[in-house]
């Protein structure tokens, strides 16, 4: 067995199920505090899809501490949410 593919194999995985993790997870995050409109089915999908991408992408690069990539993560998911939702109140009030 060629080892250099067997941990390829794993690596890639490995990356790909934790991803997907943290991308689920800062969707929620987002779900929970109020910034995903309940009745925009489209924006949802589109959130759902972003997060799991960049988690996806953020975990391709494990060397990096966990909590830098939920960094990038939560970061990138508020630009992509301030781009896709500009009229909309931040946090809405009915949360605090």
């Amino acid at each position: 067995m060629n080892t250099f593919w067997y941990w390829f194999e794993v690596y890639g995985w490995a990356s790909l199920g934790i991803g997907v993790l943290v991308g689920l997870v800062a969707f929620l995050f987002q779900w929970l505090i109020g910034l995903v409109d309940y009745e925009d089915q489209t924006s949802i999908k589109f959130k759902v899809l972003v997060s799991v991408l960049v988690g996806i992408a953020a975990l391709f690069t494990w060397p990096l501490a966990i909590l830098g990539i939920l960094v990038i993560c939560f970061l990138f998911l508020a630009i992509v949410w301030l781009i896709d939702s500009p009229n909309k109140p931040r946090l809405p009030r009915s949360h605090w």
